[in-house]
């Protein structure tokens, strides 16, 4: 009986002592999601009438994105896009006989949802520094995004910038939609893009 009563005193500070951690980063996986699948799209649909073979420079300075990683991301994206298309990309535009400029009009998310019920609130811990947010309790729900790009590239002689050829502006669109009835009762819809597939230049 002594003995238990020693490790229940030497057990018992660290009882206290359990931590856990949460990730919580800036930015969900489906607003990505969205924002990459959009992209995808957009890139899909840019033709710069080029003849196969041609060596290009990417010229992506106006091509920008509220997000840096964004633009990145689509800018490779429309980058693969023309080696299918055979042409070839140079990293020098000095080694380049066109130059395509890129540009993006949008690449971003429109979002709107309806709630009827209790949001979720954030919630300090007190003598912690953290904050928790309590589950959102929805009698009814409805979120609503949509991804949205919005791409073009012009085209023009590296030696005598004489116009090539002009994409004129291009929209690709990945859309997210959940709905949920009292707590329980859900249903998601997504036309975000499906596992990618290899494609070789035809």
């Amino acid at each position: 009986m002594r003995v238990g009563s020693i490790l229940f005193l030497l057990l018992f500070p660290l009882t206290g002592c359990v931590s856990y951690r949460v990730t919580n980063p800036p930015r969900t996986a489906t607003e990505q999601l969205l924002i990459s699948s959009a992209a995808d799209r957009a890139a899909d649909q840019l033709h710069v009438m080029l003849p196969r073979g041609t060596r290009i420079f990417v010229d992506a300075h106006n091509f920008t994105a509220a997000n840096g990683d964004d633009a990145k991301y689509a800018a490779a994206a429309i980058e693969d896009r023309f080696l299918l298309q055979g042409l070839a990309i140079m990293p020098d535009p000095k080694q380049a006989d066109v130059i395509v400029a890129l540009r993006s009009g949008a690449l971003s998310i429109n979002a709107h949802k309806i709630l009827i019920g209790i949001p979720a609130l954030p919630l300090p811990i007190p003598f912690s520094g953290t904050v928790v947010q309590t589950p959102e309790v929805a009698f009814f729900s409805w979120d609503s995004q949509k991804g949205i790009a919005k791409f073009a590239a012009t085209s023009y002689g590296a030696r005598d910038g004489s116009l090539r050829s002009s994409t004129g502006s291009v929209i690709g669109l990945a859309k997210y939609n959940k709905k949920i009835i009292l707590f329980i009762f859900s249903s998601t819809r997504n036309s975000m893009e499906p596992p990618a597939v290899n494609r070789l230049v035809q």
